[in-house]
Protein backbone atom coordinates (compact mmCIF):
# COMPACT_ATOMS: atom_id res chain seq x y z
CA UNK A 1 0.00 0.00 0.00
CA UNK A 2 1.20 3.58 -0.81
CA UNK A 3 -0.01 6.79 0.85
CA UNK A 4 1.13 10.11 -0.81
CA UNK A 5 0.98 13.43 0.23
CA UNK A 6 1.45 16.53 -1.48
CA UNK A 7 4.39 19.12 0.12
CA UNK A 8 4.41 23.26 -1.50
CA UNK A 9 1.89 25.93 -0.52
CA UNK A 10 -0.55 25.67 2.38
CA UNK A 11 -2.90 24.38 -0.26
CA UNK A 12 -1.12 21.52 -0.17
CA UNK A 13 -1.00 18.80 2.77
CA UNK A 14 2.35 19.99 3.94
CA UNK A 15 4.23 22.89 3.49
CA UNK A 16 7.17 21.77 3.88
CA UNK A 17 9.23 18.53 3.51
CA UNK A 18 9.87 19.07 7.37
CA UNK A 19 6.04 19.31 8.24
CA UNK A 20 5.55 16.14 6.34
CA UNK A 21 8.32 14.17 8.53
CA UNK A 22 6.50 15.09 11.19
CA UNK A 23 3.63 13.31 10.48
CA UNK A 24 5.87 10.01 9.93
CA UNK A 25 7.36 10.46 13.61
CA UNK A 26 3.33 10.62 14.94
CA UNK A 27 2.95 7.54 12.87
CA UNK A 28 5.83 5.70 14.26
CA UNK A 29 6.54 2.35 12.65
CA UNK A 30 5.12 2.62 8.97
CA UNK A 31 2.73 0.37 8.32
CA UNK A 32 2.22 1.36 4.21
CA UNK A 33 5.21 3.09 1.91
CA UNK A 34 5.02 6.87 2.36
CA UNK A 35 5.66 9.42 -0.59
CA UNK A 36 6.13 12.78 -0.21
CA UNK A 37 5.57 14.44 -3.41
CA UNK A 38 7.70 18.43 -3.61
CA UNK A 39 5.21 20.66 -5.84
CA UNK A 40 7.42 23.88 -7.28
CA UNK A 41 5.34 26.29 -5.81
CA UNK A 42 7.99 28.23 -4.82
CA UNK A 43 11.77 27.14 -3.58
CA UNK A 44 11.60 25.60 0.25
CA UNK A 45 14.62 27.23 2.19
CA UNK A 46 16.07 25.38 5.04
CA UNK A 47 17.26 26.69 7.98
CA UNK A 48 17.31 23.49 9.89
CA UNK A 49 18.03 20.34 8.21
CA UNK A 50 16.17 18.18 6.70
CA UNK A 51 16.02 15.35 9.00
CA UNK A 52 14.80 11.44 8.62
CA UNK A 53 14.67 10.19 12.49
CA UNK A 54 12.28 9.41 14.75
CA UNK A 55 10.20 6.44 13.09
CA UNK A 56 10.15 3.10 11.76
CA UNK A 57 10.47 2.08 8.00
CA UNK A 58 11.12 -0.96 6.08
CA UNK A 59 10.92 -2.63 2.61
CA UNK A 60 7.50 -1.99 0.39
CA UNK A 61 7.19 0.86 3.59
CA UNK A 62 10.05 3.45 2.58
CA UNK A 63 9.60 7.05 3.06
CA UNK A 64 10.17 8.47 -0.42
CA UNK A 65 11.07 12.52 -0.82
CA UNK A 66 10.66 13.41 -4.23
CA UNK A 67 9.43 15.52 -7.35
CA UNK A 68 5.72 15.12 -7.96
CA UNK A 69 4.80 14.25 -11.71
CA UNK A 70 5.43 17.57 -13.64
CA UNK A 71 7.34 19.37 -11.19
CA UNK A 72 10.79 18.45 -11.47
CA UNK A 73 13.55 19.54 -13.50
CA UNK A 74 13.30 16.10 -15.41
CA UNK A 75 9.82 16.79 -16.30
CA UNK A 76 10.75 20.61 -17.58
CA UNK A 77 9.60 20.80 -21.41
CA UNK A 78 13.13 21.81 -21.85
CA UNK A 79 14.54 19.32 -19.89
CA UNK A 80 16.19 17.70 -22.96
CA UNK A 81 18.10 21.52 -23.42
CA UNK A 82 18.54 23.01 -19.90
CA UNK A 83 21.86 23.10 -18.35
CA UNK A 84 21.34 20.50 -15.71
CA UNK A 85 22.63 22.87 -12.88
CA UNK A 86 20.44 23.65 -9.97
CA UNK A 87 17.65 26.66 -11.41
CA UNK A 88 14.32 26.44 -9.15
CA UNK A 89 12.85 27.68 -12.14
CA UNK A 90 12.91 24.23 -13.75
CA UNK A 91 11.89 22.18 -11.10
CA UNK A 92 12.00 22.18 -6.98
CA UNK A 93 14.33 23.25 -5.70
CA UNK A 94 15.89 22.72 -1.50
CA UNK A 95 18.37 25.09 -0.83
CA UNK A 96 19.73 26.52 2.73
CA UNK A 97 21.92 29.81 3.35
CA UNK A 98 22.81 28.18 6.72
CA UNK A 99 26.49 27.36 8.19
CA UNK A 100 27.14 24.38 9.79
CA UNK A 101 24.33 22.14 8.73
CA UNK A 102 23.75 19.58 5.97
CA UNK A 103 20.36 20.51 3.73
CA UNK A 104 18.97 16.35 4.12
CA UNK A 105 20.21 14.19 6.80
CA UNK A 106 19.55 10.24 6.90
CA UNK A 107 19.66 8.71 10.05
CA UNK A 108 17.64 5.60 8.96
CA UNK A 109 17.11 2.94 6.20
CA UNK A 110 14.44 2.87 3.75
CA UNK A 111 14.66 6.41 3.26
CA UNK A 112 14.71 7.47 -0.86
CA UNK A 113 15.52 11.22 -1.94
CA UNK A 114 14.53 11.61 -6.06
CA UNK A 115 15.09 13.59 -8.54
CA UNK A 116 15.50 16.95 -6.72
CA UNK A 117 17.49 19.79 -6.63
CA UNK A 118 19.40 20.28 -3.36
CA UNK A 119 21.97 23.38 -2.98
CA UNK A 120 24.02 24.36 0.36
CA UNK A 121 24.54 28.18 -0.18
CA UNK A 122 25.82 28.31 3.85
CA UNK A 123 28.83 29.87 4.37
CA UNK A 124 31.11 28.46 7.09
CA UNK A 125 32.02 24.60 7.41
CA UNK A 126 28.64 23.69 5.59
CA UNK A 127 27.96 19.86 5.76
CA UNK A 128 26.89 20.06 1.89
CA UNK A 129 23.62 18.60 0.49
CA UNK A 130 22.52 14.99 1.63
CA UNK A 131 24.24 13.18 4.82
CA UNK A 132 23.84 9.62 5.80
CA UNK A 133 25.54 8.29 8.24
CA UNK A 134 24.05 4.94 9.39
CA UNK A 135 25.77 1.90 9.00
CA UNK A 136 22.85 -0.13 8.03
CA UNK A 137 21.29 1.90 5.49
CA UNK A 138 21.87 -0.67 2.67
CA UNK A 139 18.07 0.00 0.94
CA UNK A 140 18.38 4.12 1.40
CA UNK A 141 19.26 5.87 -2.06
CA UNK A 142 20.11 9.39 -3.47
CA UNK A 143 19.06 9.15 -7.15
CA UNK A 144 18.58 11.52 -10.18
CA UNK A 145 19.16 14.53 -8.18
CA UNK A 146 21.65 18.24 -8.99
CA UNK A 147 23.41 18.00 -6.17
CA UNK A 148 25.41 21.78 -5.15
CA UNK A 149 27.42 23.43 -2.66
CA UNK A 150 29.68 26.37 -2.56
CA UNK A 151 30.80 26.38 0.72
CA UNK A 152 34.22 28.20 1.33
CA UNK A 153 35.32 25.80 3.92
CA UNK A 154 36.33 22.52 3.50
CA UNK A 155 32.85 20.92 2.62
CA UNK A 156 31.65 17.96 0.72
CA UNK A 157 28.55 18.19 -1.72
CA UNK A 158 27.45 14.84 -0.13
CA UNK A 159 28.12 12.20 2.07
CA UNK A 160 26.98 8.43 2.06
CA UNK A 161 28.05 5.19 3.82
CA UNK A 162 25.59 2.81 2.78
CA UNK A 163 23.07 2.35 0.14
CA UNK A 164 22.60 3.36 -3.26
CA UNK A 165 23.79 7.07 -4.67
CA UNK A 166 23.17 6.77 -8.94
CA UNK A 167 22.71 8.95 -11.81
CA UNK A 168 23.57 12.36 -9.82
CA UNK A 169 25.38 15.25 -10.96
CA UNK A 170 27.16 17.12 -7.87
CA UNK A 171 29.12 20.55 -8.20
CA UNK A 172 31.74 21.64 -6.13
CA UNK A 173 31.51 25.42 -6.53
CA UNK A 174 34.27 26.43 -4.56
CA UNK A 175 37.70 27.79 -5.57
CA UNK A 176 40.18 24.67 -3.73
CA UNK A 177 39.47 22.81 -1.02
CA UNK A 178 36.82 20.31 -0.23
CA UNK A 179 35.87 17.23 -1.74
CA UNK A 180 33.44 15.74 -3.83
CA UNK A 181 31.32 12.41 -2.58
CA UNK A 182 32.31 11.55 0.91
CA UNK A 183 32.30 7.77 1.56
CA UNK A 184 31.92 7.66 5.61
CA UNK A 185 33.81 4.60 6.86
CA UNK A 186 32.09 2.91 3.62
CA UNK A 187 29.78 -0.44 4.22
CA UNK A 188 27.65 -2.09 1.01
CA UNK A 189 27.72 0.95 -1.04
CA UNK A 190 26.54 1.49 -4.74
CA UNK A 191 27.96 4.28 -6.52
CA UNK A 192 27.09 4.51 -10.46
CA UNK A 193 26.74 7.10 -13.17
CA UNK A 194 27.63 10.21 -11.00
CA UNK A 195 29.09 13.59 -12.96
CA UNK A 196 31.03 14.89 -9.53
CA UNK A 197 32.98 17.79 -10.60
CA UNK A 198 34.25 21.32 -9.83
CA UNK A 199 33.83 23.82 -12.84
CA UNK A 200 36.63 24.23 -14.45
CA UNK A 201 37.87 28.03 -13.74
CA UNK A 202 37.48 27.43 -9.92
CA UNK A 203 41.21 26.00 -8.41
CA UNK A 204 41.23 22.36 -8.53
CA UNK A 205 41.48 20.68 -5.34
CA UNK A 206 40.29 17.61 -3.11
CA UNK A 207 39.05 14.15 -4.38
CA UNK A 208 35.99 13.66 -6.47
CA UNK A 209 35.59 10.74 -4.06
CA UNK A 210 37.07 10.54 -0.80
CA UNK A 211 36.79 7.22 1.65
CA UNK A 212 37.80 7.06 5.15
CA UNK A 213 37.77 3.47 5.08
CA UNK A 214 36.75 -0.22 3.54
CA UNK A 215 36.63 -0.84 -0.02
CA UNK A 216 34.03 1.16 -2.73
CA UNK A 217 33.41 0.20 -6.24
CA UNK A 218 32.95 3.16 -8.67
CA UNK A 219 31.60 2.65 -12.34
CA UNK A 220 30.52 4.93 -14.82
CA UNK A 221 31.00 7.81 -13.24
CA UNK A 222 32.70 11.09 -14.18
CA UNK A 223 34.98 13.21 -11.90
CA UNK A 224 36.40 16.22 -13.26
CA UNK A 225 37.90 19.50 -11.77
CA UNK A 226 39.86 17.66 -8.76
CA UNK A 227 43.26 17.09 -7.59
CA UNK A 228 42.83 13.47 -7.36
CA UNK A 229 40.24 11.63 -8.43
CA UNK A 230 39.65 9.69 -5.22
CA UNK A 231 41.65 9.96 -1.96
CA UNK A 232 43.12 6.51 -2.05
CA UNK A 233 43.27 4.76 -4.47
CA UNK A 234 43.35 1.20 -2.12
CA UNK A 235 40.08 1.79 -0.92
CA UNK A 236 38.17 2.35 -4.33
CA UNK A 237 37.76 -0.26 -7.33
CA UNK A 238 35.74 -0.51 -9.95
CA UNK A 239 35.56 0.03 -13.86
CA UNK A 240 34.87 2.30 -16.67
CA UNK A 241 34.78 5.35 -14.62
CA UNK A 242 36.61 8.78 -16.58
CA UNK A 243 38.21 11.58 -15.01
CA UNK A 244 41.01 14.48 -16.06
CA UNK A 245 43.16 13.33 -13.54
CA UNK A 246 44.70 9.58 -12.72
CA UNK A 247 42.35 7.45 -11.74
CA UNK A 248 44.80 5.00 -10.22
CA UNK A 249 42.66 1.74 -9.62
CA UNK A 250 40.18 -0.50 -11.66
CA UNK A 251 39.92 -1.77 -14.94
CA UNK A 252 38.62 0.17 -18.25
CA UNK A 253 38.95 3.53 -16.97
CA UNK A 254 39.15 6.74 -19.05
CA UNK A 255 41.88 9.17 -17.17
CA UNK A 256 44.01 11.93 -17.75
CA UNK A 257 41.07 13.41 -20.37
CA UNK A 258 40.75 17.26 -21.18
CA UNK A 259 37.68 18.55 -19.06
CA UNK A 260 36.42 21.32 -21.83
CA UNK A 261 36.48 17.94 -24.48
CA UNK A 262 33.46 16.12 -22.14
CA UNK A 263 30.85 18.61 -21.34
CA UNK A 264 28.75 21.90 -22.63
CA UNK A 265 30.20 24.25 -20.90
CA UNK A 266 32.59 23.60 -17.88
CA UNK A 267 32.77 27.77 -16.13
CA UNK A 268 31.16 28.09 -13.13
CA UNK A 269 28.58 30.83 -14.14
CA UNK A 270 27.18 29.06 -17.46
CA UNK A 271 28.25 25.38 -16.22
CA UNK A 272 26.48 23.08 -18.24
CA UNK A 273 27.36 19.35 -17.91
CA UNK A 274 25.50 17.70 -20.71
CA UNK A 275 27.20 15.42 -22.84
CA UNK A 276 29.14 17.00 -25.62
CA UNK A 277 28.10 15.81 -28.54
CA UNK A 278 31.84 15.66 -29.77
CA UNK A 279 32.92 13.86 -26.44
CA UNK A 280 34.76 10.70 -27.02
CA UNK A 281 35.77 9.71 -23.78
CA UNK A 282 31.93 9.73 -21.63
CA UNK A 283 29.94 8.56 -25.10
CA UNK A 284 29.19 5.07 -25.27
CA UNK A 285 32.44 4.31 -22.71
CA UNK A 286 30.16 2.74 -19.80
CA UNK A 287 29.20 -0.51 -18.55
CA UNK A 288 25.99 -2.10 -18.45
CA UNK A 289 24.16 -1.79 -14.81
CA UNK A 290 20.59 -1.39 -15.78
CA UNK A 291 19.64 -2.90 -12.06
CA UNK A 292 20.47 0.92 -10.78
CA UNK A 293 20.62 3.11 -13.31
CA UNK A 294 18.47 1.85 -16.50
CA UNK A 295 17.72 5.72 -17.00
CA UNK A 296 20.01 9.08 -16.58
CA UNK A 297 19.34 11.99 -14.23
CA UNK A 298 16.24 13.19 -16.61
CA UNK A 299 14.72 9.57 -17.07
CA UNK A 300 16.52 9.36 -20.75
CA UNK A 301 16.58 5.39 -21.22
CA UNK A 302 19.88 3.99 -21.23
CA UNK A 303 21.91 3.13 -23.55
CA UNK A 304 21.09 5.57 -26.40
CA UNK A 305 24.22 4.44 -28.39
CA UNK A 306 25.89 1.31 -28.50
CA UNK A 307 26.51 1.30 -24.44
CA UNK A 308 25.96 3.56 -21.61
CA UNK A 309 27.60 6.78 -21.24
CA UNK A 310 29.69 7.79 -18.19
CA UNK A 311 28.23 10.11 -15.85
CA UNK A 312 24.33 11.04 -14.88
CA UNK A 313 23.88 12.45 -18.62
CA UNK A 314 22.78 9.74 -21.48
CA UNK A 315 23.52 11.55 -25.06
CA UNK A 316 20.21 11.17 -26.74
CA UNK A 317 20.82 9.83 -30.10
CA UNK A 318 19.16 11.31 -33.53
CA UNK A 319 18.81 10.00 -37.18
CA UNK A 320 21.27 12.22 -39.34
CA UNK A 321 23.77 13.88 -37.29
CA UNK A 322 27.02 12.42 -37.98
CA UNK A 323 30.34 12.70 -36.03
CA UNK A 324 33.79 11.07 -36.70
CA UNK A 325 35.66 9.65 -34.08
CA UNK A 326 39.03 8.32 -33.96
CA UNK A 327 38.40 5.12 -32.21
CA UNK A 328 35.53 2.89 -31.48
CA UNK A 329 33.60 4.05 -28.15
CA UNK A 330 32.82 1.63 -25.65
CA UNK A 331 34.22 -1.54 -27.99
CA UNK A 332 38.19 -0.81 -27.51
CA UNK A 333 40.91 1.11 -29.96
CA UNK A 334 40.02 0.99 -33.59
CA UNK A 335 39.60 3.19 -36.97
CA UNK A 336 37.43 6.12 -37.01
CA UNK A 337 33.79 5.22 -36.98
CA UNK A 338 30.28 7.24 -37.43
CA UNK A 339 27.65 8.09 -34.78
CA UNK A 340 24.40 9.20 -34.97
CA UNK A 341 24.02 12.19 -32.09
CA UNK A 342 21.75 14.87 -31.02
CA UNK A 343 23.52 17.50 -28.71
Amino acid sequence: MTRTSTIGSSSRDYATPALWIASLVTIGTLTEQEIGDCYNDSEFTVTTAISFTGFVPASGKEAILKAASGQGFADHANAQTNAPRYNQSNGVGIRTTTSYIQVISMTLDYIIIRGLQIKNDGTGNSDGTTYNNETGATHSEVSRCILETTSNSNPFIARMRTGIFVSNICVMHRSAGGSGVTVDYAGTLVVIGNTVVRPSDKTAAGSGFHAFSGTTTLTNNAIFGFTNSVSNTSRFAGTNNCSDVTLGFGSSQFESKTYANQFVNTAAATLDLRIKDTSADLYNNGATSATYDATDIVNTARPQGVAYDIGAWELVVASGNLFMFSQLNGLGSGGPFFNNRLG
